[in-house]
């Protein structure tokens, strides 16, 4: 006997949705958008891809975002690396020149310690930029032009501290009192690191780096003796201690160099007005140099 198919489903057409059907809600619709104002909407399609919102509030949004409050000026430069922060104040003043000297009034005024640290900075990029060799640095003329630029840099900085620091002038009102420990102590470090210096074989180069460095530390001694000279002529009176710190400190260097470079001038001069304070008036040579044009 055969067994009865089972019936078969009749396809049914949809019918059009009426009225309230499409007014009420299936459970497979978007959520209803509520607390924008006006009465319980249904997100369309459209609306439903852009997050249940209207054009018209993304817009809003947007610009509320916007209005947003930034974070402090301070806050955002000190974000940023010195080399790009010194480069945005740079940048302001070539287009606003009058800053320019309010800018200066507000940089702090630059310490023998602060100045320490750049110019070894300086001295340890020359000293990385020479070429390798297995011996170790060799200071020809190839060696030379490798450094050259380092050199330069580290020449340039030596000589801006040397006139910000010696000069008696560059020293407002309230700090020339601090002036013959200011000085003395940037000439010392100074000198100490162009003894550290490579010595180049060429005899050109050598003159160019370390003579010429010499020459300007020679001179700077005698600018600063001539100054404190000049102040105990007023009726200034030094204590012995940094007298002699500042006679032990010249008469190094004078050794180093061997009186050159302007050296035995300021050794003389140093000794003339300075020298019985300690009692060293025979440690520095009697021969007087030329005279000192500051």
């Amino acid at each position: 006997m055969m067994q009865p198919s089972p019936p078969r489903l009749l396809s049914r057409k949809r019918k059009p949705p009426t009225d309230d059907e499409l007014e009420r809600p299936s459970p497979n619709s978007p959520l209803p958008l509520s607390g924008l104002g006006g009465p319980q909407q249904w997100a369309s399609p459209k609306r439903f891809r852009l997050g249940g919102l209207e054009p018209e509030t993304l817009v809003r949004l947007q610009e509320n975002t916007n209005t947003l409050a930034q974070p402090p000026i301070r806050k955002l430069l000190s974000m940023l690396p010195s080399d790009q922060l010194a480069g945005l104040i740079c940048s302001l003043i070539e287009k606003h020149d009058g800053l320019r000297s309010d800018v200066i009034s507000l940089i702090p005024r630059p310490s023998v310690a602060t100045a320490r640290a750049i110019l070894e900075r300086a001295e340890k990029a020359v000293i990385d930029a020479f070429p390798y060799h297995k011996q170790g640095p060799v200071t020809n003329s190839y060696s030379f032009n490798r450094v050259r630029p380092q050199l330069e840099e580290l020449k340039d900085l030596l000589i801006y501290f040397l006139d910000f620091f010696v000069l008696p002038m560059t020293y407002p009102s309230d700090l020339q009192h601090e002036y013959p420990a200011i000085a003395f102590g940037y000439l010392d470090m100074a000198t100490t690191l162009v003894h550290r210096l490579p010595r180049w074989q060429d005899p050109v180069h050598e003159d160019a780096t370390r003579g010429f460095m010499y020459r300007r530390l020679g001179h700077a001694w005698r600018v600063a003796v001539a100054e404190v000279a000049r102040r105990t002529r007023e009726g200034k009176i030094f204590g012995a201690a940094p007298v002699g710190e500042w006679a032990q400190s010249l008469h190094r260097h004078f050794t180093e160099v061997e009186g050159e470079f302007g050296f035995r001038e300021a050794s003389v001069e140093f000794a003339q007005p300075l020298g019985w304070v300690i009692g060293a008036d025979a440690r520095f040579p009697a021969a007087p140099g030329p005279a000192l044009s500051v």
